[in-house]
This record gives C-alpha cells, structure tokens and sequence, in this order.
C-alpha cells in the first residue's frame, strides 16, 4: 500500500512514522514533509494547501490512501476533491469540516444539539462587538470564527484586554478572513483536556484523553499557540468522564451531522474544560490534534491502517482498538519570539544523544541542509517519552530535552507537573471522579429550583429569592463531625448510616437556633478513595437531606496517603439553614 500524508508539521511526522509500522503499507509519501526521516518515507514538494497539485501526484503515483494532517486542507474541500476522482482519502468533507473551519458554525450547531459548551454571541462587526462587552461582568473570551492556525482564541480576564483582542482579530485584522466573525463567550473554568476521536460518521470510538498546554510560557502565562506539549493519558479524564464525553458530546456530535445530511468521518477532536457543572466543549477540531497525535500514536497497539480503513468502510464496531498500559508525555521546542515573529535557519544540535533516552522525537518547523538539522517553524520539535508513571514519562522527556539546543529556543518546563504531583502523592483521580458519577444520582434528587449550581463544583449556589421575598430573613450555619462512628461503619463495612448522622447532627445544631435546613455540603477524607464506600456514605446524606427537605447541594472528597490509616476516613458536614429574624 502507497500511502500520502498531507502535512509538515509534528502531527504529520508522527502519522508517517505510525503507518510506516503496519505491514500494509510498502511506501510512503510526505508533502511537504519536513526534516524528519522515517523508515518506508519520502518528502515530495508538494505544499498542504495546493489540492490540485496532491490530486495530480496520488493519481500518478497511484496513491492508495491519503491521509490529511492539516485543517485547511479539510476545509477547502481535499477530501472531495479526491473522492470525486475515485481516490481513498480518510478526513471529512468540506461541510462536515466546518465544525473546525467555522467556530460560529460550531457553537450554533452545539446549542441546537443540546451539547454542553459556553454561552455565546457571534458579531459580524467591530462595532456590534465592542458595545456587546459592555453587558460582560467577568472574564471573556474572544475568538475569531475562522482558521487562525490556533492563535485566534483570546482568553480575557479584563475589558480592556477583550477590546484590544477585538480590535487585533476585526480592525488590525491579525488573522485575515479568519476574523470576519467573532464570538464572545463566557469564560469556562476547570481541567482543560482533549478527547480526539475515530468514527465512520455512525459508530464512535474514543482515543485515550490528552492534555494539551496552549499558553506560551509556565503556569499557564503567555499567549496562545499551537500547543506547547501535552501528556496522555490524562488522569483527569477518568473512564467514567470518557463515557459521559462520549454519550453528550461526541455521539451527538456526530449523529447531528448525519441528520444533516453532512456524515462526519474521520477523527473528531473536542477541547474539553473540566468544569463544576461537568465536561463543556471549548472547540471542535476536525482533525489529528497537534501535539496530541504525537502523544497518541506511541501508546496505540492496533494498525492505524485498519482503523482508518474501517472508518472510510463504515465497520468501525467490529475494529478493537487497543492502547499500551502506560504514560506518554511530550515537550514542543518553539522558536525564540513564537507564536510571534521568529528567526529561521538556526543550526539544532543534540538530536543524537536525546534520541537515546526519548522515545520518539517528531519533527515540525525543521529542515535539512545537507547533514544539517535546522529550524523552519515556530513550533520545531516534539520530543516525546513514556513511563509506567506519568511522573517516569516527565523525568526521561525534561532529561531528553536537555541534550536539544539551537539559537533562541524555548520551552514550557511545567507539562504533566500538576497531575505528576497528584500521582506521586498516591491520589487516584479516577478513584474521586468515580465516585463523583455514582452518588450523582442521590445528590441531585434533593435538588429544587433554587439550585444555581451543585455537584462537582468545591461549593454550591442556591437562590434565596422567593425565601427573602416573604421574611426577614437570616442565614444559620454550621459544621459537625461523626468522630468515631466513622471506625464503627468501618468495623461493619456498613456505611450509610453515618452519612444519615452528620446531617443529622448539624440538623440539630440549627434547630436549636430557631432555623430549618437549607442546604448542606459533605467533606469525606481518607488515604485512599474507595468510590463505592463514598458514594456509600453520601447516599446516606442524600437520603437524610430528603428526609428533612434539604438540598444537599455539593461536596468535597479528599485523598491523603500519609495522613490517614489505609483502611480509616473521616466524615464532616457543613449545613446552612434559615429562619425569620423574630424566630431566632
């Protein structure tokens, strides 16, 4: 099999590099390609976007599968363009491939499909724009509708930096046509995360979940790039999300496109924000993600052929694609001055010696010249290297890195640290988000109209409104503890009975204040999280709340090796009640 990767970037290397390993494909070819060499692969001097000219050469060189790295070309219409002339392409068509290509598209088609994402206005206008922040209180975020190669999200904490990110996308036009619309959403907070995809536009298959870093510089500083490295799987992301992922966004996602007449085919990306009312989607992407392909590809076990062949045959349900037991984590090494203006042709060194100790280094803005590796991009090189533990992956990739140099580079020094700690300190993300989807049910039938927001989030809002309307009214709280009756539930392996006792308790402690219960929040701490013991324990404070009228409106679940016994927990409640200030 003759196989055309349509790309030069880091994603591109990495699919080359993943289908040179299945014994299907004899040859391929790159176009453009880059400086990166892989076993059964050849650069042409085809550029990306010149579809006329790919279509000539995989009709001469009787190409038996084209894959597309890029968006553009998806955009402009590469994969009709080939099936119109019989020839196997894998990527959706033109209108499918508006999901990406249009961002005003996207957000309408979420809104319409019930899919969770952020509200937002779209504007036509600079004018329209500008007067419509004015009605935005907290951070905005503003980004231009079209392609902007992943620069044209600005994520604003002040309204003055949401003006001059308007004025950038529609006056000084920054981005070209890609700035001709803009949306203004609110901002969303939490774990940002990415879940890509395979479907054959019917059946839908998840990948592992990846985090991507966008932000230039650590801690999340800087502005917006192509992405600055990432890690996968992402512990954030537990099984459980994935499912919920799957089930609101990504099948809806692809069965409203096919009642649209526009069938979905390819491998569909969601930007995902962990956010305390669960997954939202930050953006769709039509495409292989860049970094996440080069975090991806290394753990899949399954052929990439068969699964991509099985996505354009519409037999995606009987293909298992199965992934490696462990963590890949990888490092971008941008050039001095990107996503901005940037120097080119700077001599790069130490590949040899940090490809003894990375597993795979992917290339991107880089060239040869001769024997000579030099730098062509903004984003040059993703090294790449995986570990039983994420915090092994991070050690051998920062010690890969090391040994790269060339004028002006820079690098985020801070990818996978946050959940490395997590990991190194014994927490079980999966453990907590478990048990989070388990007790969901019992928490949310204590729920009214009052609610605001609840379960997921670090506390709760509650409307008091209609209360305020009819007394004078006045806030009781509390807090209480069970004690030992935490070693009694678990000597008996019964637990309940000590959820139904801590609202109790702090029940009590506002009745004798003259005040009825309002809402409550539960604290449970332990070494290690046990997610049916939790959801258990809050069962027993949902079923209590019930009981006595109350909302139970959200909670805290705390994993502390170290600090408690193996087998011990510990149980405390907070609760909120009212009452007319003459009944005190």
């Amino acid at each position: 099999m003759h196989v055309l990767v349509v790309g030069s970037g880091g994603r591109e290397h990495a699919l080359a590099w993943k289908l040179s390993q299945s014994q299907r494909v004899t040859h391929i070819s790159i176009a453009p390609g880059n400086g990166g060499k892989v076993a059964k692969a050849e650069n042409v001097p085809i550029a990306a976007n010149d579809i006329a000219g790919l279509l000539d050469f995989a009709r001469r060189e009787a190409v038996d599968l084209t894959v597309v790295g890029p968006e553009a070309p998806l955009v402009d219409g590469i994969v009709d363009t080939f099936q119109d002339a019989g020839l196997t392409i894998f990527g959706p068509s033109a209108a499918a491939a508006r999901l990406e290509g249009s961002k005003a598209f996207a957000k309408t088609f979420m809104l319409e499909e019930g899919i969770p994402t952020a509200p937002a206005e779209i504007h036509d206008s600079y004018e329209a724009a500008r007067a419509a922040l004015d009605h935005y209180r907290g951070p905005v975020v503003v980004k231009a509708s079209g392609l902007a190669a992943g620069k044209g999200v600005f994520v604003c904490s002040t309204p003055v930096e949401a003006e001059a990110a308007l004025r950038r996308i529609m006056v000084e036009r920054a981005f070209g046509g890609a700035g001709d619309r803009v949306l203004l959403e609110q901002r969303l907070s939490g774990e940002e995360t990415s879940l890509l995809a395979f479907t054959d536009g019917t059946t839908v298959v998840p990948m592992l979940p990846a985090r991507d870093y966008k932000r230039a510089y650590d801690g999340d500083a800087g502005p917006n790039t192509g992405g600055m490295g990432g890690y996968a799987p992402s512990p954030f992301l537990s099984p459980v999300l994935v499912e919920r992922v799957l089930e609101q966004i990504l099948q809806p996602a692809v069965d409203g496109m096919r009642r649209r007449g526009i069938p979905f085919v390819g491998v569909l990306y969601a930007g995902l924000m962990l956010t305390e009312e669960g997954p939202q989607v930050l953006e769709f992407n039509a495409r292989f993600g860049d970094p996440e392909t080069q975090l991806l590809l290394p753990l899949l076990k399954t052929d990439l052929v068969d699964i991509l062949m099985a996505c354009l045959e519409g037999r995606l349900s009987s293909i298992p694609v199965q992934w490696e037991s462990c963590y890949n984590v990888g490092v971008v090494l941008a050039s001095g001055g990107y996503p901005g203006p940037y120097e080119r042709g700077k001599p790069i060194t130490g590949l040899a010696e940090a490809a003894k100790i990375a597993d795979a280094i992917f290339h991107a803005g880089t060239k040869r010249e001769g024997e000579t590796v030099v730098t062509a991009g903004g984003r040059v090189l993703t090294v790449t290297a995986r570990g039983q533990t994420l915090s092994e992956a991070r050690n051998r990739v920062y010690e890969a890195v090391e040994h790269i140099q060339f004028e002006g580079m820079y690098y985020r020094r801070d990818i996978a640290a946050a959940a490395s700690a997590y990991a190194a300190a014994g927490v079980d993300i999966d453990a907590g988000e478990t048990a989070v989807a388990l007790m969901r049910d019992a928490v949310h039938q204590t729920y009214t109209r009052d609610v605001l927001t609840g379960i997921g989030a670090f506390g709760g809002s509650l409307s008091v409104q209609r209360l305020a309307a009819d007394h004078d009214l006045v806030l009781v709280s509390t807090i209480d503890g069970v004690g030992t009756k935490t070693m009694i539930a678990e000597a008996l392996g019964i637990y309940d009975t000590v959820g139904h006792d801590i609202v109790n308790h702090c029940v009590n402690d506002i009745l004798v204040q003259g005040a009825q219960p309002l809402m409550f929040l539960d604290y449970v701490a332990a070494a290690h999280l046990d997610p049916a013991k939790v959801a258990a324990i809050v069962g027993g404070c949902a079923e209590a709340c019930r009981a006595v009228g109350c909302v139970l409106i959200g909670g805290e679940t705390a994993e502390m090796p170290g600090v408690y016994h193996d087998d011990s927990f510990d149980l405390v409640g907070t609760m909120v009640g009212w009452t007319d200030r003459k009944a005190l």
